[in-house]
């Protein structure tokens, strides 16, 4: 009977000690990450930025063609409608 709380007790130990390794495995991990995203950082933000005026250029083009569309639509049933002095 006295050995069953030994065994217990020694578990217990060893699973601490397993979750001690795991812990410091964590750490490690942890560090080359912030590490490795320091380095990475400043182009990933560059990136963001680019990105972001590539949105506006975009949205810039879309809305010309549309104006030009728009305005040769009105010239043609324009021209094709109305009559002109020559």
């Amino acid at each position: 009977m006295t050995d069953a709380p030994q065994r217990r007790d020694s578990d217990v130990t060893h699973r601490l000690d397993k979750q001690d390794a795991v812990l410091e495995d964590l750490r490690t991990m942890l560090v080359e990450h912030k590490t490795m995203h320091s380095v990475t950082d400043p182009a990933l933000l560059e990136l963001i930025n680019i990105l972001r005026g590539a949105k506006f250029l975009k949205q810039f083009v879309i809305w010309t063609a549309a104006a030009i569309g728009g305005l040769y639509a009105f010239a043609s049933t324009a021209w094709d409608h109305i009559k002109f002095i020559k």
